[in-house]
């Protein structure tokens, strides 16, 4: 009796997330997509900026990462530190902020449900 052997190939998926330019290294690394890396910047600090004003959170307690482009707008997370050790999903400090990338202003805000 002949057995052939079969390989099997794992491919993982590259997630798509922003880099954390406040120091802290428990955020992933960028996989780019359409912007330059010097637009890119201005806008994840845009985003940072917008946490630590607004939220009045320090930079070393959240992550911003990329989640997803509508047209011109850029929807991002903003993982609060607090949200990663909950076993339950939702109702935390966690936000979803919304960039106009022709304006470079953040447009909406919401919270995680």
């Amino acid at each position: 009796m002949n057995m052939k052997k079969t390989k099997f190939a794992f491919f993982l998926l590259p997630l798509f997330v922003a880099p954390n330019f406040s120091g802290a290294s428990s955020c992933p690394e960028p996989v780019k997509e359409n912007m330059t890396v010097e637009r890119e910047k201005k806008i994840y600090s845009l985003v940072q900026t917008y946490v630590s004003d607004v939220k009045g959170w320090p930079d070393d307690s959240f992550c911003v990462e990329l989640n997803r482009q509508e047209g011109g707008v850029i929807v991002f997370w903003v993982i609060h530190k607090d949200d990663k050790a909950s076993l339950i999903p939702g109702g935390g400090k966690s936000i979803e902020v919304y960039v106009d990338q022709k304006e470079m202003k953040i447009i909406k805000e919401l919270a995680f449900q």
